[in-house]
C-alpha cells in the first residue's frame, strides 16, 4: 500500500515455511517504508524500513522463547538503482 505523495509504504509479507529437518512454520511480517527523494529527478535516494517479522507464530517447533523474543525486528536500508534512458525509452514518451 502506497501513500499518496510517494514518500512512504506499508510493506506486509505473510510467509509459510515448508522444510524437511523442522516443522512447518507460518511466519508474518510488517514493515513501514519511508522514501528520501532526490530533488533534482524526483527519483528515490534512500528507502527505510522499520519492520517486524513475528516468527513461527503457531509455534509449531515448540521454542521456549516468546513470540517475541523468537522473532526478528529491525531497521532497513536500500540504495535503488536508478538506469537512465537517453532513448526516451520508457519514460511515457512517443518513440515512433
Amino acid at each position: 500500500m502506497m501513500f499518496k505523495n510517494k514518500t512512504g509504504a506499508l510493506h506486509l509479507f505473510p510467509e509459510y515455511s515448508m522444510t524437511e529437518k523442522i516443522k512447518n512454520t507460518l511466519n508474518f511480517g510488517i514493515g513501514f517504508s519511508l522514501f528520501f527523494r532526490n530533488k533534482k529527478d524526483d527519483s528515490n535516494s534512500i528507502n527505510t524500513e522499520l519492520y517486524v517479522n513475528l516468527l513461527d507464530l503457531k509455534n509449531k517447533n515448540m521454542n521456549q522463547n516468546g513470540l517475541f523474543q523468537r522473532s526478528d525486528y529491525g531497521l532497513r536500508f536500500s540504495f535503488p538503482i536508478n538506469l537512465k534512458n537517453n532513448n526516451g525509452h520508457g519514460k511515457g514518451k512517443n518513440t515512433k
